[in-house]
């Protein structure tokens, strides 16, 4: 996504690289990706740093993240792309229940099944007591991909 706005930055302190790199003429790319909508508002559907390659499909985990976080027994979920030798990228996903909740790994991937296309369904989902975060101590896609590494 690219924006034209009067009160946007001039560019990066002592970087004139990175102020190329993020401009196209006046427009600043955001690195969101977003689509018009049906009733011409703009939605943000994800980072395009995020996306996950996983066998040629280009994935938004955004819209996985909200998947599983939509489960009545599910607090907040986070997915990521685990490199793979052979289909590039993976999907894992790490999971919060809600308090008093019990759900499996295999329940929560049949119910996301019903309402996601296959392709997009995620490899392994892992319960946690907390998303990972990363160094600002917000929930970090590197964390948990770094998280899901270490246990392997």
């Amino acid at each position: 996504m690219e924006i034209d706005t009067p009160y946007g930055m001039l560019g990066y302190l002592d970087d004139p690289g990175l102020t190329r790199a993020s401009f196209n003429e006046n427009y600043f790319r955001t690195g969101d990706l977003a689509r018009i909508r049906a009733d011409k508002r703009t939605e943000i559907v994800g980072r395009a740093k995020e996306i996950i390659s996983r066998g040629g499909n280009k994935i938004s985990p955004l819209e996985i993240d909200n998947l599983l976080s939509a489960h009545p027994d599910v607090a907040v979920a986070l997915c990521t792309g685990i490199p793979d030798e052979r289909m590039g990228e993976t999907i894992h996903a790490i999971a919060v229940l809600k308090q008093g909740a019990t759900l499996s790994e295999t329940d929560l991937l049949a119910w996301a099944s019903g309402r996601i296309e296959r392709f997009k369904l995620p490899e392994a989902i892992i319960f946690c007591d907390a998303i990972p975060v990363g160094s600002t101590g917000k929930a970090s896609r590197a964390a948990v991909a770094q998280f899901i590494l270490t246990r392997r």
